[in-house]
């Protein structure tokens, strides 16, 4: 599920490198992905978070789920 490369986050576990499975994505998936292209790849909060809505907005597209504008959801995850 996770890269062989992983930092422990406290509260959340270990930081993932992208979003993997056949359900669709908790937010502490979402926050492992975040602070893995925070610490990792050395992304801004900014960046790593519309990186990661992206790759959330896959999964609900295949699902067929109606998602917010893009920016509205970046703004939602960098507030968690």
């Amino acid at each position: 599920m996770c890269s062989k490369i992983s930092y422990k986050v406290f509260l959340l576990g270990n930081e993932c490198s992208q979003i993997t499975g056949g359900k669709l994505t908790s937010i502490k998936q979402a926050l492992l992905v975040v602070f893995y292209n925070l610490q990792v790849v050395k992304m801004n909060i900014r960046e790593s978070a519309r990186l990661t809505v992206r790759e959330i907005e896959i999964f609900w597209e295949k699902a067929r789920i109606p998602v917010q504008e893009i920016q509205h959801c970046i703004s939602k995850l960098e507030k968690l």
